[in-house]
């Protein structure tokens, strides 16, 4: 054991950004170094505090938080170029710059600059939807769109994630050709620097309405989704370093509409969705250190299509969604340290197809989504994590349902 002297000390934040030193127990010079015991109880004590700190009481920026409302369609016939930001000190939208077209269910990601990616999505036209392979960047500094380099291909309800490098991998998605509407299994690479799109590799099985999310080594795990002809189980990782895909073991049951959240501790969590006959409410955990899929807590009812958010204590927060008995209101919180989903408080409006976006470590916004009859809601939640409450906030400047919400 490594000699401890002058005491173990750990240091605190305060909220006004100093960081005193705080002694956890003192020792004078030449005393007895404590037992291997003790030096690990508290170690483990100062990596609680620390954590909680972090994850739990570090205060809001005096900046607050904005959030970048984008585009999206009212349910029934009109579809949005426009855009709206939320400011958390104000509890207010306000209108920013519109997008050159409109466009519904595009992914957009923020980029490691601090400006947002929009890719793809459909638009319509005089006679039908049109998928769309036009991208486009949004600078908050001066709250104006810029075209950018296209894709090689339109998709929607296709996926993005910014790799480590800065690059951002777009994959999947439906697309259409000289035969009509095919599930992509092409990905591209975008370079923010030069605002163009390589190709790189190609999933195995082409896919929409799936869901993606980064691997803490910097590549990418794909999850279920539809070709258009079926429902699929399977799971891929994007390997960045070889530009390639390679398959990895299935989940138990095929997922389209699921939720795919990255933990904290580098394990993904899949829940819910629907297979070939049924809404699931069952919840596997992937391990990267295993390729492999293990079963975990189910929800209290089968539910697709609902919002969710890692929270500051590595906990997850599912919202909303379609359930067997209609659109839902209820909120669950998933611990992995148990493996259980436990009821937390309810929104206010039923809703699904809902964003959500984290503001810091102790608030959550959802907005707008789509209603029991299937158009689009203008209004917005936030979810307190210390109290589980939802509380109403100002509502958007008109109902959306596949847009896109991201954080600033």
């Amino acid at each position: 054991m490594v000699p401890v002297a002058l005491g173990l000390l750990i240091c605190l934040i305060n909220f006004n950004g100093t960081a005193p030193m705080i002694a956890v127990q003192g020792l004078d010079d030449g005393a007895a170094p404590p037992s291997e015991d003790i030096v690990h109880h508290l170690i483990d004590a100062k990596k609680t505090l620390v954590d909680n700190i972090v994850h739990k009481f570090l205060p809001t920026p005096a900046a607050g938080f904005k959030v970048l409302a984008i585009g999206g369609d009212d349910g029934d016939v009109n579809i949005y170029s426009s855009a709206e930001l939320y400011d958390s000190l104000t509890a207010t939208w306000k209108a920013t710059g519109s997008m050159s077209v409109p466009r519904t269910n595009f992914v957009a990601v923020k980029l490691l600059d601090g400006r947002v990616l929009v890719t793809g999505g459909v638009e319509t036209s005089s006679t039908a939807a049109q998928p769309l392979a036009t991208c486009e960047i949004y600078d908050p500094v001066t709250g104006v769109w810029n075209s950018t380099g296209s894709m090689a291909i339109p998709r929607f309800y296709h996926q993005l994630v910014v790799l480590p490098t800065g690059l951002v991998l777009v994959s999947g998605g439906y697309s259409i050709g000289s035969s009509g509407f095919f599930a992509a299994s092409a990905s591209e690479l975008y370079n923010a620097t030069t605002g163009t799109w390589t190709p790189t590799g190609s999933m195995k099985n082409g896919r929409g309405q799936f869901a993606m999310v980064s691997l803490p080594d910097g590549n990418a795990l794909v999850a279920g989704g539809y070709n258009l002809r079926f429902e699929l189980a399977s799971t891929e990782v994007y390997t960045a370093s070889t530009g390639q895909w390679s398959v990895v073991a299935p989940m138990s049951t095929m997922r389209v509409f699921l939720n795919l959240v990255a933990l904290s501790d580098g394990k993904v969590l899949a829940t819910g969705g629907q297979n070939a006959t049924a809404l699931l409410a069952t919840s596997e955990l992937y391990d990267p250190a295993t390729s492999k899929w293990s079963a975990t807590g189910s929800l209290p009812a089968a539910l697709e299509s609902s919002a969710s958010a890692l929270l500051g204590d590595g906990t997850v927060l599912l919202a909303g969604g379609a359930t067997n008995d209609g659109i839902a209101a209820t909120s669950e919180i998933y611990s992995e340290a148990t493996g259980a989903w436990l009821p937390t408080g309810s929104l206010s409006t039923a809703r699904f197809t809902v964003p959500a976006v984290a503001l810091g470590a102790s608030t959550v916004l959802v907005a707008g989504g789509g209603n029991a009859t299937g158009l689009a809601l203008a209004s917005a939640e936030l979810f307190n994590t210390a109290t589980g409450a939802w509380s109403t906030t100002a509502a958007m400047s008109v109902p959306r349902i596949g847009f896109q919400l991201v954080a600033l």
